[in-house]
Parts: structure tokens; sequence; C-alpha cells
């Protein structure tokens, strides 16, 4: 069901006065109840530690509305008893773990309740969109610019429910009716027809393989003739048919367009269903007939995919090729996916090769859309690489949704201080004699560290150095590793100009053996980008070693390529780069070490980790508050050096609104690429995917 977010708009200040004086009702203070108010403003509002982004967008718009009335902060976390200590006095906001909640988690949809209920308020609708508009009733309605605030009683509650229209089909009410479907593929168009149903007549329609009392049938019926579909009812039975999966479609498109995206409270809407026709077949060479390697998507957008603005209509035109060709296939599955909205899907034609979808924005974000070829059986066809594509609105508005821990210097200068207790000396060195151009040296630097995740607390480094280079003449290049638990990378790019380094975020040896990596990924080092319940020092966390390893390392090589050392280091040039997780750990490195000179941050990790908790997309990493410290955001702030950054804009890894938000915190030299229909990959030479430059840097 599509997300109607409604904030302090003129429709939703209609809707709350309509169900204030008609569909509401309310009950009033329990004068019994003995609840003690709070004397002070004391709430702590709570959602769902899973709760959809529209409820956590919800969440963080009430805290700002209660900051605003009461003049006090408002705490906000989430029912993960791990870093939220449940408190006397909550606001929870949809569902959560709390016993107060637990009452309300089957409420139909189109309706909601606010409850004070013992020292618990609840505000929780019967979707993620009636959970948003009872939020906004509540601030309308309950909030005052006071110490205290809020002004629902103990006790008091309020509960709305829509009275949802009719659907009528053929003189027959289909919420009586059963959807019977006997072919398995039909699935697919069957969820967009019962999220249509849901969403405008508040009930879901149940799904069987065989027939009741009351039944729309679904099927394939080869009797009809090659490409035609048809329609119809007969006595209290409905039929939706066609001779294979393409006419199928094409019989669900016929039905669907009928049945009205939205209708008034309490209308009777009535239709007619029947209808008979014919799918041309496709001129186009099916894409699984071709033997190009290369069957990808190419996608237009109706202005630069960067470029709009919210409430702007977002128009792709998206067309599946395979070399320079428009290729066809039978269906196309698709999704369409707003940040601060719920997700659309559906199966359209692939007869003409391309598909046009649109979206629009509620908010400033991003929004994905993936498309995929499938057969006439909705299975999807391999060899044809699945579009992933992205536009945003109000780019230049996209801002780090949490503020910077106020002791977040301090906390950097201390976790310094206490590497300066440990000198960067090698502890183990080992050279690899295999290249006649190059010395390349296995290195553990000794560093600090904490041995609970794999009993070792060294650099683990990788370098590769030009022979017979004279003294100074050499740059440092450091490469940081992505994630996962693999040896050292020893492929390095050696270059002739520069000392190569390839650093590990791990405190494990190089070359050691599949077995050995495996073994520490299922045990120790499981899930080590997540901190654990009673990790809630962030000093203590896996991240704070990671960066400590990190800067042992560029300290080891400064040092013992430098003026004091071999003499091959310029003094001058310390470029760091790296992809996903070693992007961030090269974001870290240039803010914290003053001797990088450039750095380069491809698909960077642990970028506005707490977006999510205002309606964005959530890119790897944890987003608990403990690692608000290691928040790429916040380091930005602090890079002096140039930075270049490349985006995917169908990356769902490291999603691309927290990396603009990260982007934009950049105040030194910069440049942004975004390029469409890249996941979380480097883009691929053998496509077309276009780019978007945003450059604020020299040439380099």
């Amino acid at each position: 069901m599509k997300t109607r977010k409604i904030l302090f708009s003129a429709f939703f200040l209609l809707l709350a006065v309509t169900m204030l004086f008609s569909c509401g009702k309310e009950t009033g203070k329990d004068e019994e109840s003995g609840i003690k108010a709070p004397d002070y403003f004391e709430f702590t509002i709570i959602r769902g530690d899973t709760s959809a982004n529209e409820v956590s967008s919800a969440a963080v718009t009430l805290q700002k509305a209660l900051e605003a009335a009461s003049g006090r902060e408002v705490k906000l976390g989430t029912d993960y008893t791990g870093f939220t200590k449940e408190t006397e006095f909550e606001i929870l906001i949809g569902i959560t773990k709390r016993e107060a909640s637990k009452n309300y988690s089957k409420l139909s949809p189109k309706s909601f309740v606010i409850d004070y209920v013992g020292s618990k308020i609840v505000i929780i609708g019967g979707t993620n969109a009636d959970t948003v508009e009872a939020v906004n009733y509540f601030i309308e309605n309950y909030l005052e610019d006071s110490e205290n605030a809020i002004t629902l009683a103990s006790g008091e509650k309020y509960e709305y429910a829509f009275d949802y229209p009719d659907l009528i089909v053929n003189g027959k009410n289909m919420s009586e009716y059963t959807i019977v479907n006997t072919d398995r593929f039909a699935s697919d168009f069957l969820a967009e027809l019962r999220d249509r149903i849901e969403s405008v007549f508040g009930y879901e329609m149940p799904l069987t393989d065989s027939a009741k009392e009351k039944n729309l049938f679904v099927s394939i019926d080869e009797s009809l003739g090659e490409g035609k579909y048809k329609n119809y009812a007969d006595g209290d039975a409905l039929y939706i048919t066609g001779a294979d999966g393409v006419a199928l479609g094409s019989a669900f498109d016929e039905f669907v367009k009928l049945i009205p995206t939205s209708a008034e409270e309490g209308e009777t809407v009535e239709i007619d269903i029947s209808v008979q026709g014919r799918t041309e077949p496709s001129i186009l060479e099916d894409i699984e007939a071709n033997t190009n390697t290369a069957k990808y998507f190419i996608v237009n957008t109706d202005k630069d995919a960067l470029d709009y603005k919210v409430g702007e209509t977002i128009k792709f035109d998206i067309m599946m090729v395979s070399g320079d060709e428009l290729r066809s296939c039978p269906l196309f599955k698709w999704t369409i996916s707003p940040e601060g909205g719920e997700a659309v899907s559906g199966v359209s034609s692939g007869g003409t090769g391309r598909i046009s979808l649109e979206a629009k924005m509620d908010m400033p974000g991003f929004v994905l859309v993936t498309v995929q070829a499938c057969d006439a059986d909705g299975n999807v066809i391999e060899g044809v690489d699945k579009c992933s594509v992205g536009a945003c609105a109000d780019m230049e508005n996209l801002k780090v949704a949490a503020e910077e821990p106020d002791d977040w210097e301090e906390f950097w200068k201390s976790q310094l201080a206490r590497l300066d207790e440990v000198d960067p000396v090698a502890m183990e060195m080992t050279e690899d004699g295999s290249n006649s151009s190059y010395y390349i040296y296995d290195v553990k630097v000794d560093c600090l560290g904490n041995e609970k995740w794999t009993g070792e607390t060294y650099s683990a480094i990788y370098v590769s150095v030009p022979k017979n280079a004279d003294p100074q003449s050499l740059g440092i290049y450091v490469k940081f590793m992505g994630a996962g638990v693999r040896s050292t990378e020893t492929h390095l790019s050696k270059k002739e100009d520069y000392i190569c380094v390839s650093v590990n975020g791990h405190s494990i040896s190089s070359k050691m053996g599949e077995e050995y990596y495996s073994n520490l990924s299922a045990t120790t080092l499981k899930s080590y980008a997540k901190p654990k319940a009673d990790e809630t020092d962030p000093a203590e966390v896996f991240y704070s070693y990671m960066v400590m390893r990190d800067l042992q390392a560029l300290r080891w090589v400064k040092s013992y390529f430098g003026a004091e050392g071999e003499d091959l280091w310029d003094g001058e040039t310390l470029e760091v780069s790296g992809m996903s997780e070693g992007g961030f750990q090269a974001l870290f490195t240039a803010a914290l070490d003053q001797d990088v000179s450039y750095c380069t941050a491809d698909v960077p990790a642990m970028c506005d980790k707490q977006g999510v908790n205002i309606g964005r997309k959530s890119s790897y990493g944890a987003s608990v508050e403990t690692m608000l410290y290691y928040d790429t955001c916040f380091f930005a702030r602090r890079i002096k050096c140039p930075v270049k950054i490349m985006v995917g804009l169908g990356d769902v890894t490291c999603c691309p609104s927290g990396i603009t938000a990260m982007y934009n915190e950049l105040t030194c030299e910069r440049e942004i690429v975004y390029v469409q229909n890249m996941g979380h990959t480097y883009p691929d030479s053998a496509k077309i995917q276009e780019r978007f430059t945003f450059s604020e840097i020299a040439d380099h």
C-alpha cells in the first residue's frame, strides 16, 4: 500500500477536523486510575527497532514538535533494550515490544488509536501510513506550548476508524470473494491487485488454489487462442484469463486499471470487468534468443537524475538492450522504492523492450527503481543484468540526520593519545623476492588492540617498493580493504613512482588459506561490524581498533620510508583510497592524519547511519548510537585534503543518500560521481551507464 505521508498539510487538518466531529470517539480522563502525571516533561519516545522508514521519520517529527512545545530536550530510542532501557513515562510509536502497545497490534487499515494507558502514551495505526497520521493528529490536537507540553490526560483515549468504500464488480461485492489462483506465476500480478484493493477498500482478499463459495478465478486458458485474453462473469463466478502468461498480464492490466487508486469515505464503486482482446506479438528479437554476452538495461530520466525537487514527478524510461539493439521479453517485474515511503511493485509486458515508470519524493532523498526480465511464467531470465537505477530530490538539502556527539573531539583526542603509547614498529617483516622490479614485504606492525577478536593486536599490511628508486622520490599510495575476513591483498597495484600499501582491517596473517579465514568469519569475527548488546563504550567496539590499526599502518610506512628510515618517501604525497568499508577507512584516515594529501572513497560505508530514523534507506554498518563516533559525516567535516567520491545510484548496500549527506559535510576541495545502474560494484565498461559529476576539486 502506498503511504500517504501528510505532515501539517491543509488536507490533513481537514481530515483531522472531520474525524474529531464525526468518526472519532473519546473517553474522558480516568479519575480513578491513580496514575501520577509527570511533574515536568520527562517522556521518552520509543519506536520499534525494526520500524519502517516512515514510522521512524514520524517519531523524529514528534520529537521535534515536543521539543519546540516544551522547550526541553526529548529523548528518542527504540524498543531494543540493549541500548534503550525502558523508562516509566514513554510515548510508543507504532508496533513495539512494550506491553502497552501490544494490545493494538491488529488494528484495521485506515484506523488509529491514541491511548494514555498507565504511564505510557500509545500512538499506533493499522498500517505504517496510519501511524504517521496518528502522530500528526496527536501533534495537532494534544500539544501546547508549555513545560508539560502534552494535554492528553491520563486514561484518555481517542480512536479513529475509516468508513471504507465498497467495490462492486459486475454486481458482486468483492469483500465476499476469494481469489483462486491455479497458476503459480500469476502471484506477481495478484500482489498488485490485492495491494490496490486493500489500500482503497480496506480488506485483504483471501488467496487459495481451490474454489470456495464465491470466487475470482485467475488462470491460463489455452483454448482462447494464441495471445488472447478474456475477463468475464458467469453466475457468481468472476474470471481473469489469458492464453499464456503474457496474455494473462494484459487481462490483469485491463482489470486493475478499472479499480481506482482512491475513493471517498463510504462511497460505492461499481465496475464491469467484461473485456476480451489479443496481445500482439513483439516484433523485437527476444532477449533469450540473442547470443550477445552483455544483456542489460539503459535508463533515461526526463531531466538530470540528480536535479529533481520534492513533490516533482520523476519519470524513468527504461530499455532492455543487447549490443546496440532493443530486445524484448515476455514480462518485466518492477519495484519503485522512494525514501520516506513504501515500495510499490508490479508486472508489465516486456514486448516492446521498454517500460516507463514514475515516482515522487515526499522528502529530500533518493528513489530506487528495479526492473527484471522474466519469461512467460514469471521466472527471472538468467543472463540479463538486473536494472537498479535511481534519482534524487533536493540533493543539496540532504544533511546528516543525527547531531554530532558533544564529546566527539575529546573522544578522538583520547583515542589518538592511546595510540601514541604504542610505537609503530614492525613485529614481523618478511620479504617476497619473487619480483625483479619491486621489493615486496608482508609486515605486521605493533598496535593497540583488543585480543577478544583474534587474539592479536597488530596492523597487517603488504607493501611494494620500486627497486633502485632515488632518495625522496616516491609517493605513498595506501589502499584499505573492503568488508569481510580474508588475507591482506597481495596483488598490489604496483606503481613506478609510489610505495604501494595494502591494509587489512583485521589483525590476521596473510596467505593462510581459505579454511583459516572462513573459520574466523564464522566464529570470533562473525558479524564484527555490529556491536553486541554489552558493547556500549565506543572506545571498545570493533571499529575503534580498526581505526587504530589503519592509523598505525600509516605511521609505520611514513616512518620506515621517511627521512629517518629508508629515505624514499618524498614527504608530501600520501594518498589513501578504498571501496565500501575500505572507503570508510580512507575517509577517517584523511580526517585524523593531516599528512594525507588525497582521498578516494568509492561507495563508502558508515555514512549517515542514523538516517534510517528519518526515513532514509539503511546502509552498511551498525545504526546504534554508540557508532555515532564512527559516522563518516563527522569525519568529513575535518578533512582538509581533496576528496573524490563514487556512488552507485542502484546501490542498496551503501545507499546514495547517506553518501550524499557525507559529501555535503565536506568543506575541502571535493568531487562526487554518481553512476546510473551501478550497485555496490565498480562501473562495467561493457555497459552504457550515465554519469553525473559534481566537482569543486582541482585536477588530479
